[in-house]
């Protein structure tokens, strides 16, 4: 009963929506187990809960070890004089961070500046290295730790970070009014945003002031008066409001110029969660994206851009490019295919180039697409055509930036890719700041941080299945609209209107016909009507169940789509077309859950982030 105390001393309260941690013991009965009680989590639906479950099931890193803890309880508090020597003094510049409204962490600050022949792009980086060096014994822990975690790990409510708080949020974060060290990236840029010769220097700076996205957005895209009126009051506020007009009109140029060499903009949408006090998550919407997201993203490309191309130049030491592949001719083959058949009404007329597809087409595919119902769709089904981003020591290039040379450089707090090139490039300064990996051992350290980004994206992506279950649990019987976002042999996927959840069909809940799969179409036909499922439908449904234990979103169909074409089969199915036909099936199919189509990786989402709140191309 409710309240009611195991026997046994130490056991505490449970109470009725408790998880609760068992080893089971015998098997009573064949869904029947006795077990004993190991530990009570707390609620089911307290998103703390949740978050804790994800990070054991993904083995995410915890607590930090004493060693490393220990490494950073020597560092000082903030830098003093002797940190300073043989740094340029730019704390007279502006320098700025922008950033979501609850980061903790800020290692990027930028100031613009116009010139006669274009502008003059700033762009400084905390300098981690300083603090965090390889080797043994007293100093290393904190390095070790690092690259066994390979980057911060993001939740919700929560954060693992890749250093220990004292640096993340404190001696390394570009704090507004503080004193701190920097990595210098000097990019000139004409007037058609083309690089000139960049610079580049150990500094010591201090923010001039800690903006957040809306805030930049409000005072110079919206004009707000009582938000310019209040950035003019603080210290060096007007200098500030005049240098965001400038960066303003670099962004422009610098986006034009990346989209007209190739460069590709998936627009997917992010959740948004809102959380009462208890922990519960009330609602779930979409992020916004605007342009201060993007004015980052493209600044933060130019200095990524800016950094390989002088340590890729010859003669330095070894470090890891970000590459992306550009997409195999299968995979493009397979994608035309399916966006012929579903998605566009109007896609470019070149696709295929010798007779070979193009992967230069994708880009018209996502510019077509852009502010139609099929968009997301369209986005998604191109981006899983798309090889996965990783780290190198080889330049491939990077497909998605159409950038000849590309490496992270711009989150040192965070990455532990940018940890080495930071080291690198100051190598290559002529001011070493300890070993730099070569060989067979730098390519090792790649596939470390590769793994260990993926095991991020699925915490990622199983923490957003949890949220999204726990949100729209209780509302059973509500209907909702939605679009069709996958089709499979065993269901369809649709994803709900106004916020980036997805629910579930199963195909055995299609009980007015006999389905054939069409893999190349996804899509679904009816054998003896004629209705298609497919790809960028809008669909109307009603939710029928919430599995938090299988992390299923289960909707009804509210109507059916109307009987296909001419030329669809229609009648009777052939003799033996029920069982034999292959793709044919109906009703009485196990279906496969969302959360196990996510771990064979079939949602495959945007692997290029800066943080949470922020959309790719800071960190792609």
């Amino acid at each position: 009963p409710p309240g009611a105390r195991p026997d046994g001393p130490g056991i505490p309260r449970l109470e009725p929506g408790e998880l609760l941690l068992v080893a089971p013991e015998e098997e009573l009965a064949s869904d029947l187990w006795s077990a004993r009680l190991v530990g009570a989590y707390g609620r089911e639906d307290d998103v703390a809960v949740q978050e804790e479950l994800v990070k054991l099931n993904h083995e995410a890193p915890r607590e930090f070890p004493p060693a490393a803890l220990a490494e950073a309880a020597r560092l000082p508090a903030a830098p003093g004089p002797a940190d300073f020597a043989g740094r340029e003094d730019v704390r007279d510049l502006p320098l700025v961070t922008i950033d979501g409204a609850d980061a903790r962490d800020f290692d990027d600050a930028v100031h613009v500046e116009r010139r006669d022949s274009g502008w003059l792009l700033r762009v400084a980086i905390a300098d981690v290295s300083h603090y965090v060096r390889p080797g043994r014994g007293a100093v290393g822990a904190l390095d070790a730790e690092a690259l066994a975690r390979g980057n911060s790990w993001y939740f919700p409510r929560s954060v693992e970070p890749m250093l220990p708080p004292a640096l993340s949020n404190g001696l390394c974060s570009l704090r507004p009014g503080e004193d701190r060290l920097a990595l210098l990236v000097e990019l000139p840029l004409d007037e058609n945003g083309r690089p000139g010769a960049p610079r580049f220097a150990s500094v010591v700076m201090r923010s001039a002031a800690r903006l957040t996205y809306d805030e930049v957005r409000a005072a110079v895209s919206d004009r707000d008066g009582a938000v310019r009126d209040r950035l003019c009051r603080a210290p060096r506020g007007a200098e500030v409001l005049a240098m965001l007009e400038e960066a303003f009109a670099l962004y422009r140029v610098l986006r034009a110029a990346r989209l007209a060499r190739g460069g590709l903009d998936f627009d997917l949408p992010e959740a948004r969660y809102e959380f009462d006090d208890s922990g519960r998550v009330t609602g779930v919407g979409v992020a916004e994206r605007h342009d201060a997201h993007r004015l980052i993203e493209e600044f933060m490309i130019a200095a990524n851009e800016a950094v390989a191309r002088r340590l890729g130049a010859g003669g330095g030491p070894e470090f890891l490019y970000r590459v992306h592949p550009e997409p195999d001719a299968e995979r493009l083959e397979a994608l035309f295919a399916t966006l012929e058949a579903t998605a566009l009404e109007s896609l470019p007329p070149h696709l295929r180039r010798d007779g070979r597809p193009d992967a230069g087409a994708v880009r018209g595919i996502l510019a077509r697409a852009q502010g139609s119902p099929q968009e997301f769709v369209v986005d998604r089904l191109c981006l899983r055509a798309l090889p996965q981003a990783r780290y190198q020591p080889e330049n491939i290039g990077h497909f998605g930036l159409a950038s000849a040379a590309y490496c992270h450089f711009t989150s040192p707090i965070r990455r532990y890719a940018d940890l080495l090139v930071h080291r690198a490039l100051k190598a290559a300064l002529g001011r070493p700041c300890g070993e730099i990996p070569a060989g067979q051992r730098l390519v090792r350290i790649g596939d470390q941080l590769n793994r260990r980004e993926r095991a991020a994206m699925d915490c990622e992506r199983e923490m957003a299945r949890r949220l999204a279950c726990l949100c729209l649990a209780g509302h059973e019987g509500e209907h909702f609209s939605g679009v069709i976002s996958g089709v499979t042999p065993f269901g369809i996927f649709v994803e709900l209107e106004g916020m980036p959840v997805e629910g579930m069909v199963r195909l055995e809940d299609l009980t007015d016909d006999w389905y054939r799969y069409d893999p190349e179409r996804l899509s679904l036909t009816g054998e003896r009507h004629g209705r298609v499922w497919t790809l960028g439908v809008p669909v109307r449904t009603r939710l029928e169940n919430v599995d938090m234990g299988r992390l299923e979103i289960r909707l009804l169909p509210l109507d059916m789509p109307p009987p296909g074409a001419a030329g669809q089969r229609r009648g009777k199915p052939r003799s033996g077309s029920r069982k034999n036909a292959p793709g044919t099936t109906r009703g009485r199919r196990r279906a496969a859950t969302p959360a196990r189509e996510e771990r064979r990786g079939r949602r495959a989402p945007a692997s290029e982030r800066r943080k949470p709140g922020a959309r790719a191309g800071r960190g792609r």
